[in-house]
């Protein structure tokens, strides 16, 4: 679920989208500081300075593929593998591409350190190389 695409959302909005829970003790820097910069709607996103700026943030803009839990020292040793873990990705494709990048699967979303590792993606017959800047830097076809 995002952010409403209307003028009317309130700040309780924005706090379920990046940390799943309205908590008190945010404010407006923390969820800029702690927001995806990808799933900010380019229509709306200005200067980061205020609430509405928030304006349609969130899931539609993140793609949610199913990953392995272990990494591979390279790409066809990933190939195969079972696909259990959610990760996102702000790429426009099902299938991370290179210069992606991927975010942990849980909100709230943190960069997903990939260790320079080979993770395989479900359903895709593909897997990715990841950076520990969370950056897809390769891609391989099983």
């Amino acid at each position: 679920m995002s952010v409403p695409n209307t003028t009317t959302f309130t700040f309780h909005d924005v706090t379920n989208e990046i940390y799943g829970d309205t908590n008190t003790g945010r404010n407006l820097v923390s969820c800029f500081a702690d927001a995806i910069s990808g799933a900010f709607d380019p229509t709306y996103e200005g200067s980061k300075d205020e609430l509405l700026n928030f304006r349609n943030y969130g899931s539609p803009n993140l793609i949610a593929v199913n990953r392995s839990a272990l990494s591979y020292t390279t790409g066809a040793l990933a190939c195969g593998v079972s696909r259990v873990l959610t990760m996102v990705h702000d790429g426009d494709n099902f299938v991370p591409q290179v210069g992606d990048t991927i975010y942990n699967g849980n909100i709230p979303y943190t960069l997903f350190n990939g260790i320079n590792k080979w993770w395989a993606i479900a359903n895709a017959n593909t897997a990715v190389l990841i950076g520990t800047d969370g950056v897809v830097d390769s891609v391989h076809t099983c």
